[in-house]
């Protein structure tokens, strides 16, 4: 699986803060993954695709917040 691919699957699953609590992973992890700083394992990508997907994909502009959450510094 690419970094792109991977990336993508995310999204369709939720935040980097959520899908690492589910799989058990630092949202480092998950960030260098997408990033392709890190290799993605097949086991990596079993674990992903496993997840439920969303019914919409999540917007890239939430940074791990909810969508629909106002900034704190606005």
């Amino acid at each position: 699986m690419t970094a792109k691919k991977y990336h993508t699957e995310r999204r369709w699953r939720g935040t980097v803060q959520e899908v690492s609590a589910k799989v058990g992973v630092h949202p480092t992890t998950i960030n260098k993954r997408e990033r392709g700083e890190i290799p993605i394992s097949k086991e990596a990508e079993l674990v992903l695709m496993t997840l439920p997907r969303l019914d919409k994909i999540t917007p890239i502009h939430t940074l791990g917040r909810k969508p629909g959450a106002r900034n704190s510094f606005a």
